[in-house]
């Protein structure tokens, strides 16, 4: 089996929190995607050029060129009214000519909707992707099943919703590990053992109480909370998507605090999400169920990172750019176009690669997906 991913190349959808777009934030789900599928399952999974477009000569074709046997296009949606917006939920669009693209669209909309914590509100959240525009469909739909690869298109929830929208960008790997949960049971692929695949959606994290919440921790708020107490008081949205906040104290006298029938902590400084400073808090008792644990007081000290040995690549594509960083949102330097030997000095993540290579000679960096060591 072997799958063909296209995050969306949208730079322009901005996202409503986080000063990012639907394009940085779908690159790197796919790219998380993609580890995984090649890690641990008897499929192959082909990135799409992230430099070419989404017209039937461009990924389309490389899908077929490649002899894929699905083209997955993964977006984050938008309702195209004025941010920020109320709607939720993921949605999903399959060529009806393909039984498994509809198959593949309701169970990865069913577990991306069971992951997220804001309830989807969408009438109708798995639907074809030929109705549009006048019956001539989504082009991700259309041009890849032209020529011979069934395709589907899920859009994982709402950018333009500041809920939604900072859910996606702190849960890339559950929302890539959603993906491949249902492309796996769709299409009955094995883990590399041999044996049935085991589910990959991470376990929810057990609620406050059950961690040993200590003064200092840093907590935030669930998505979707609407109210806290005492009093049962709203909960402003800027509270939940903006901040974190620091646990002041979990008890008085020695005992667990209790008002409304809710074990509640009090909440003191609130931890800029942007710049990282603290500021004065909204010092209120918090009912610990719409709490969970970002930051304990006093985090260990991370280990000392390994020295990195150099290695050689031989380059499997031509041509390979050669980029100034590790991303495809940094300037094309160069390029590589005789498949030779090259060798890497050091690595890195970014966007548009599941790792990048730097090339010992100065010019600038690789994607690590066109070579082999």
């Amino acid at each position: 089996m072997k799958i063909y991913l296209s995050p969306s190349n949208q730079p322009a959808n901005k996202y409503v929190v986080g000063n990012t777009n639907e394009k940085v934030q779908m690159e790197a789900v796919a790219a998380r995607v993609k580890v995984v599928l090649d890690r641990d399952y008897n499929c192959e999974s082909i990135m799409a050029t992230l430099s070419m477009g989404i017209g039937a000569g461009e990924r389309p074709q490389e899908a077929k060129t490649k002899s894929c046997d699905f083209y997955l296009a993964i977006h984050s949606n938008a309702t195209g009214g004025t941010p920020p917006c109320t709607a939720t939920g993921a949605i999903g669009f399959y060529h009806p000519d393909s039984a498994k693209a509809k198959t593949l669209m309701t169970a990865m909309v069913n577990e991306l909707n069971a992951i997220c914590p804001v309830k989807s509100n969408r009438a109708a959240s798995v639907a074809s992707g030929m109705t549009q525009f006048n019956g001539a469909g989504y082009g991700e739909i259309r041009s890849p099943m032209q020529k011979g690869v069934p395709s589907a298109l899920i859009e994982v929830n709402f950018h333009d919703n500041p809920s939604t929208a900072q859910w996606i960008i702190d849960n890339k790997d559950a929302i890539a590990a959603a993906i491949v949960k249902s492309i796996v049971s769709t299409f009955g692929i094995t883990k590399k053992s041999g044996t049935a695949p085991a589910p990959v959606t991470p376990a929810a994290p057990p609620p406050v109480a059950s961690m040993d919440v200590t003064d200092g921790a840093v907590v935030a708020f669930k998505l979707g909370t609407k109210s806290y107490y005492p009093g049962g008081a709203a909960v402003p949205a800027w509270v939940i998507t903006d901040y974190t906040h620091r646990v002041t104290q979990v008890a008085l006298g020695g005992k667990p605090v209790v008002k409304g029938g809710k074990a509640c902590v009090l909440l003191g400084k609130k931890i800029n999400k942007k710049t990282g400073k603290e500021e004065a808090g909204i010092n209120t008792w918090v009912d610990q169920e719409v709490l969970s644990i970002v930051g304990a007081a006093s985090p260990p000290a991370a280990p000392a990172a390994p020295v990195f040995a150099a290695y050689t690549v031989k380059v499997t594509t031509n041509p390979l750019n050669i980029r100034k960083g590790p991303g495809t949102d940094t300037a094309v330097v160069g390029a590589i176009k005789d498949k030779g030997v090259y060798t890497i000095v050091d690595e890195a993540t970014g966007s548009g690669a599941t790792r990048w290579g730097k090339l010992k000679s100065g010019a600038g960096w690789i994607s690590l997906d066109y070579t082999k060591k």
